[in-house]
Protein backbone atom coordinates (compact mmCIF):
# COMPACT_ATOMS: atom_id res chain seq x y z
CA UNK A 1 0.00 0.00 0.00
CA UNK A 2 1.26 3.47 -0.83
CA UNK A 3 2.52 5.51 2.07
CA UNK A 4 0.25 8.41 1.12
CA UNK A 5 -2.79 6.22 1.70
CA UNK A 6 -1.79 5.30 5.21
CA UNK A 7 -3.70 7.31 7.74
CA UNK A 8 -1.88 8.84 10.65
CA UNK A 9 -3.62 7.08 13.53
CA UNK A 10 -2.21 9.40 16.17
CA UNK A 11 -4.25 12.41 15.08
CA UNK A 12 -7.84 12.60 16.20
CA UNK A 13 -10.42 13.61 13.63
CA UNK A 14 -12.06 16.98 14.15
CA UNK A 15 -15.49 16.91 15.73
CA UNK A 16 -18.36 17.50 13.30
CA UNK A 17 -19.27 21.12 12.62
CA UNK A 18 -22.29 22.46 14.48
CA UNK A 19 -24.24 23.99 11.59
CA UNK A 20 -27.26 24.79 13.80
CA UNK A 21 -25.06 26.89 16.09
CA UNK A 22 -23.53 28.62 13.04
CA UNK A 23 -26.99 29.47 11.65
CA UNK A 24 -28.25 30.83 14.98
CA UNK A 25 -25.12 32.91 15.46
CA UNK A 26 -25.35 34.29 11.91
CA UNK A 27 -29.00 35.24 12.46
CA UNK A 28 -28.18 37.01 15.73
CA UNK A 29 -25.16 38.79 14.18
CA UNK A 30 -26.08 39.79 10.62
CA UNK A 31 -23.16 42.19 10.06
CA UNK A 32 -19.44 42.55 10.74
CA UNK A 33 -18.91 42.66 14.49
CA UNK A 34 -15.71 44.68 14.05
CA UNK A 35 -17.62 47.44 12.30
CA UNK A 36 -20.44 47.41 14.83
CA UNK A 37 -18.53 47.14 18.11
CA UNK A 38 -15.07 48.57 17.37
CA UNK A 39 -15.93 51.16 14.73
CA UNK A 40 -13.18 49.87 12.44
CA UNK A 41 -12.97 47.70 9.36
CA UNK A 42 -10.07 46.15 7.53
CA UNK A 43 -9.77 47.01 3.86
CA UNK A 44 -7.58 44.65 1.92
CA UNK A 45 -7.20 47.02 -1.01
CA UNK A 46 -5.29 49.53 1.14
CA UNK A 47 -3.93 46.91 3.54
CA UNK A 48 -4.85 48.64 6.78
CA UNK A 49 -7.62 49.28 9.24
CA UNK A 50 -9.89 52.21 8.57
CA UNK A 51 -11.76 53.96 11.36
CA UNK A 52 -15.40 54.40 10.50
CA UNK A 53 -16.41 58.02 10.91
CA UNK A 54 -20.08 57.28 10.53
CA UNK A 55 -20.13 54.73 13.37
CA UNK A 56 -23.42 52.92 13.78
CA UNK A 57 -24.74 54.15 10.45
CA UNK A 58 -22.05 52.13 8.71
CA UNK A 59 -23.13 48.79 10.05
CA UNK A 60 -26.77 49.56 9.32
CA UNK A 61 -25.84 50.33 5.70
CA UNK A 62 -23.71 47.20 5.58
CA UNK A 63 -26.62 45.15 6.94
CA UNK A 64 -28.93 46.55 4.27
CA UNK A 65 -26.43 45.71 1.51
CA UNK A 66 -26.04 42.23 3.01
CA UNK A 67 -29.82 41.71 3.07
CA UNK A 68 -30.08 42.92 -0.54
CA UNK A 69 -27.48 40.36 -1.58
CA UNK A 70 -24.97 42.83 -2.92
CA UNK A 71 -22.93 43.47 0.22
CA UNK A 72 -19.74 42.10 1.62
CA UNK A 73 -19.54 38.41 2.38
CA UNK A 74 -19.51 37.54 6.05
CA UNK A 75 -17.66 34.59 7.51
CA UNK A 76 -17.49 32.98 10.92
CA UNK A 77 -14.13 33.18 12.64
CA UNK A 78 -12.96 31.01 15.53
CA UNK A 79 -10.90 33.03 18.01
CA UNK A 80 -8.98 29.89 18.97
CA UNK A 81 -8.90 27.14 16.40
CA UNK A 82 -5.96 25.01 17.50
CA UNK A 83 -6.43 21.46 16.25
CA UNK A 84 -9.98 21.00 17.40
CA UNK A 85 -11.70 24.33 16.57
CA UNK A 86 -14.35 24.14 19.33
CA UNK A 87 -17.79 25.35 18.28
CA UNK A 88 -18.78 27.51 21.24
CA UNK A 89 -20.53 30.87 21.03
CA UNK A 90 -17.70 32.41 23.07
CA UNK A 91 -15.26 31.27 20.38
CA UNK A 92 -17.20 32.55 17.33
CA UNK A 93 -17.36 35.97 15.69
CA UNK A 94 -18.75 37.22 12.34
CA UNK A 95 -16.35 39.19 10.15
CA UNK A 96 -16.03 40.27 6.57
CA UNK A 97 -13.76 38.11 4.43
CA UNK A 98 -10.98 40.75 4.52
CA UNK A 99 -11.20 41.05 8.30
CA UNK A 100 -11.14 37.26 8.61
CA UNK A 101 -7.98 37.01 6.48
CA UNK A 102 -6.36 39.72 8.58
CA UNK A 103 -7.24 37.96 11.86
CA UNK A 104 -5.80 34.69 10.55
CA UNK A 105 -2.59 36.46 9.54
CA UNK A 106 -2.23 38.55 12.72
CA UNK A 107 -3.22 36.19 15.53
CA UNK A 108 -2.38 38.29 18.63
CA UNK A 109 -3.93 41.53 17.36
CA UNK A 110 -6.88 39.66 15.86
CA UNK A 111 -7.59 37.80 19.09
CA UNK A 112 -7.40 40.96 21.18
CA UNK A 113 -9.77 42.76 18.79
CA UNK A 114 -12.20 39.82 18.81
CA UNK A 115 -12.12 39.57 22.61
CA UNK A 116 -12.78 43.32 22.83
CA UNK A 117 -15.83 42.85 20.61
CA UNK A 118 -17.12 40.01 22.80
CA UNK A 119 -16.63 42.00 26.01
CA UNK A 120 -18.30 45.13 24.58
CA UNK A 121 -21.26 43.04 23.44
CA UNK A 122 -21.55 41.52 26.92
CA UNK A 123 -21.45 44.98 28.51
CA UNK A 124 -24.08 46.50 26.20
CA UNK A 125 -26.30 43.43 25.83
CA UNK A 126 -26.48 41.94 29.34
CA UNK A 127 -29.66 40.06 28.41
CA UNK A 128 -27.48 37.55 26.52
CA UNK A 129 -25.00 36.36 29.17
CA UNK A 130 -24.32 33.04 27.42
CA UNK A 131 -22.81 34.83 24.40
CA UNK A 132 -19.43 34.99 26.16
CA UNK A 133 -18.21 33.15 29.24
CA UNK A 134 -14.70 32.91 30.57
CA UNK A 135 -15.01 29.16 31.11
CA UNK A 136 -15.89 28.59 27.43
CA UNK A 137 -13.12 30.78 26.06
CA UNK A 138 -10.56 29.20 28.40
CA UNK A 139 -11.71 25.76 27.20
CA UNK A 140 -11.35 26.87 23.57
CA UNK A 141 -7.86 28.29 24.17
CA UNK A 142 -6.74 25.32 26.25
CA UNK A 143 -5.38 27.59 28.99
CA UNK A 144 -6.07 30.82 30.87
CA UNK A 145 -6.89 33.53 28.33
CA UNK A 146 -5.98 36.37 30.71
CA UNK A 147 -2.39 35.11 30.86
CA UNK A 148 -2.24 34.70 27.09
CA UNK A 149 -3.46 38.26 26.44
CA UNK A 150 -1.10 39.72 29.06
CA UNK A 151 1.82 38.10 27.22
CA UNK A 152 1.12 39.83 23.90
CA UNK A 153 3.35 42.77 22.91
CA UNK A 154 2.08 45.51 20.60
CA UNK A 155 3.70 48.63 19.14
CA UNK A 156 0.42 50.12 17.88
CA UNK A 157 -1.32 52.31 20.48
CA UNK A 158 -4.76 51.23 19.28
CA UNK A 159 -4.03 47.59 20.12
CA UNK A 160 -2.29 48.51 23.38
CA UNK A 161 -5.49 50.27 24.48
CA UNK A 162 -7.59 47.33 23.34
CA UNK A 163 -5.30 44.94 25.22
CA UNK A 164 -5.70 46.92 28.46
CA UNK A 165 -9.48 47.01 27.94
CA UNK A 166 -9.60 43.25 27.33
CA UNK A 167 -7.47 42.39 30.37
CA UNK A 168 -9.63 44.59 32.62
CA UNK A 169 -12.83 43.12 31.15
CA UNK A 170 -11.65 39.52 31.52
CA UNK A 171 -10.59 40.10 35.13
CA UNK A 172 -13.97 41.68 35.89
CA UNK A 173 -15.70 38.72 34.24
CA UNK A 174 -13.54 36.28 36.24
CA UNK A 175 -14.59 37.95 39.52
CA UNK A 176 -18.25 37.91 38.45
CA UNK A 177 -18.19 34.26 37.37
CA UNK A 178 -16.22 33.33 40.51
CA UNK A 179 -18.93 34.85 42.72
CA UNK A 180 -21.79 33.23 40.82
CA UNK A 181 -20.11 29.80 40.95
CA UNK A 182 -19.58 30.00 44.72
Amino acid sequence: MKRSRLRNRRTKPRPPKDFILYARYAEANPCSEFARWLGITYELRCGKYVRLEVGVGYWLDEYQRYKDGRGVSLERHHLWSLARRPDLTSNLIRLTDDEHKWCDGHKPAGRVACLAVKLRKLEHQPQEPDEFTLAEINAAAGKNVIGIVEGYRFADLFFLDLQAEVIAGLEKLAKKEGRSAA
